[in-house]
């Protein structure tokens, strides 16, 4: 697999788990993103101003290649997940198959070895 595998991999990864939304979609625009430099209103863009889904997505994107807090917490607000939705061990995956630097991100046999991918998985009977 080449990274651009895995780091898609890492998107598909996030969109099952949080119902098709992906990483940096503009979700349900019905909370707030703050930033130091600006407060980012998700509310403006349902009022027509077309360039502020493309800011979205823009920020989303940003907050991947530099701030993941930033971009787990907007995730956290705009989705109105409990902090704990995600758990360190999906955090950690998921921001390890998305790295910026494709050098950097995990290998087939890293995936496999990792905590979040070893969990327990239940059968149909058991949920």
């Amino acid at each position: 697999l080449y990274a651009c595998d895995i780091y898609s991999m890492g998107i598909i990864l996030f969109a099952l788990k949080n119902e098709g939304i992906l990483p940096y979609n503009e979700m349900n625009r019905k909370a707030k993103i703050e930033d130091t430099e600006e407060e980012f209103d998700i509310e403006k863009m349902d009022k027509g101003m077309a360039s502020s889904g493309d800011k979205f997505v823009q920020k989303m994107e940003e907050y991947m290649k530099t701030d993941m807090e930033k971009f787990w917490k907007a995730h956290r607000i705009l989705q109105l997940r409990p902090s704990s939705f995600w758990g360190d061990d999906f955090k950690n995956l998921f921001e390890r198959l998305v790295a910026e630097n494709p050098c950097d991100r995990m290998t087939i046999e890293d995936i496999k070895s990792h905590p979040w991918y070893k969990k327990k998985v239940y059968s149909d009977k058991e949920l």
